[in-house]
């Protein structure tokens, strides 16, 4: 599993079990987090540089204080915004898992594209029983919302329906 982002302020991270693997991308962690040997530090990169980093499994868009339940100032602007940590796994056609109360997390079920749990807990035992024709199914889908992340269609929407937006009163004539 690949996390990526502010690693310090992702206080969960340290409470990963040991029987997770994960690289995590960011800014020097604390030495408390480097010690662990289930953790992988892969180091920091710009967003144009990261992509190329990841070597596969699946994305984590998650930020919470706390291992077992998602709480602190991150997670209720997580049931707003997620976008660019969830854009960057899905162009490189990675599954995600996403809190399901996430502003994102219809979607991300609705397109077969991830997972959405209520807590760090339930990804484990979906990882464990996931088997590699049901990862490999997931591509097709995948590989369709990479292609339009990375040809900007998503943003050429939301721009869109901002100049609707500002513009409806004068639509009216």
């Amino acid at each position: 599993m690949v996390f990526a982002g502010n690693i310090n302020n992702s206080k969960y991270l340290s409470q990963v079990p040991e029987h997770w693997h994960l690289d995590v991308f960011g800014g020097q962690p604390h030495q408390e987090l480097l010690d662990r040997e289930n953790i992988n530090y892969k180091g920091s990169f710009t967003p144009t540089e990261l992509p190329n980093h990841f070597d596969g499994g699946f994305g984590l868009v998650w930020d919470s204080d706390s291992f077992d339940e998602v709480i602190g100032e991150s997670a209720e602007y997580n049931r707003l915004c997620y976008e660019h940590k969830l854009s960057l796994y899905l162009a490189k056609r990675m599954p995600v898992f996403i809190w399901k109360h996430a502003a994102a997390a219809n979607w991300v079920t609705e397109n077969h594209v991830g997972f959405a749990v209520e807590n760090l807990a339930d990804i484990w035992p979906i990882i464990e029983n996931f088997t590699e024709d049901q990862y490999n199914a997931m591509q097709p889908n995948l590989a369709r919302v990479s292609k339009l992340i990375r040809n900007g269609v998503f943003a050429k929407h939301a721009a869109l329906d901002a100049l609707l937006a500002v513009n409806e009163p004068y639509n009216k004539w």
